[in-house]
Order: structure tokens, then sequence, then C-alpha cells
């Protein structure tokens, strides 16, 4: 269970760097977003090794609160944004990821296209109203 947890949870932290567009503020809130997009197969199998892994050897899930720690400090330290709007991006495209995970009421496809679009919307209002103070 190990490597299978640790193995799907380094593709999904390569797969957000990957979507990661240069230096920019919000770069990785962007990511994030976009990485629960369209989620594929590979990214259902990390939530369930994860799930798994807490139901089965909840010790083993020391690795992923620490990828998950890493990329909170991403969102709301390092990505200059109002820790606010970072936060909230966490939360929503967790909840999009544990709501995907246990089928909890799924928003429709189009309502969750108008929830990630608003928070891209937000994350680049952000910068801009910044960027003309």
């Amino acid at each position: 269970m190990t490597a299978l947890l640790h193995d799907a949870m380094e593709r999904v932290d390569t797969d957000l760097q990957q979507l990661v567009n240069g230096g920019e503020k919000g770069a990785f809130a962007r990511a994030y977003v976009e990485y629960v997009r369209a989620p594929d197969a590979y990214w259902e199998e990390s939530a369930t090794s994860v799930f798994a892994a807490a139901a089965l050897e909840p010790g083993r899930l020391k690795q992923v609160q620490q990828l998950f720690e890493q990329w909170q400090t991403k969102l709301i330290e390092d990505d200059e944004l109002d820790p606010r709007l970072a936060l909230l991006v966490r939360i929503a495209c967790d909840g999009l990821w544990l709501i995907d995970l246990f089928g909890l009421a799924p928003p429709t496809d189009e309502q969750r296209a108008e929830v990630l679009d608003f928070l891209i919307q937000s994350i680049e209002l952000s910068g801009a109203s910044e960027q003309g103070t």
C-alpha cells in the first residue's frame, strides 16, 4: 500500500508542477484549479489510494499530509495571493476531489466549470488589482 500511495501522490505532485505556467503571481493556484477541472482515471486512482491508506493504515498518511502542507504553503505563502483567496482555492478544489471520490451529489459539468472559471477569474483579478496599486 505504501508504494502505491507514494507513487500516486508523487505523480499528482509532478502533474501539478507541469501545470504551473511560469512564476507569476497565482501560478500554483491556477495549476491547482486546472488539475481538478477534468479529472482523469489516474487522478481518481490517486484519490482511491489516499482513501484506502486512511482506512487501512492511517499512519501511512504522513507523507500525504506533508505533501498537502507543501501545496498549502505554495498557495498561501509562496503564490503571492491574498491568503483568503488561496485558501478558498484549496478548499474548493479539495472539495471537488472528495465529491468525485465519494460521488457526493456532484455538481453538473456546467456548474463545475463555472465554479472553476470563477476561481481562475478571482486569481487573475487579484493579480491585476495589486499591479494597479
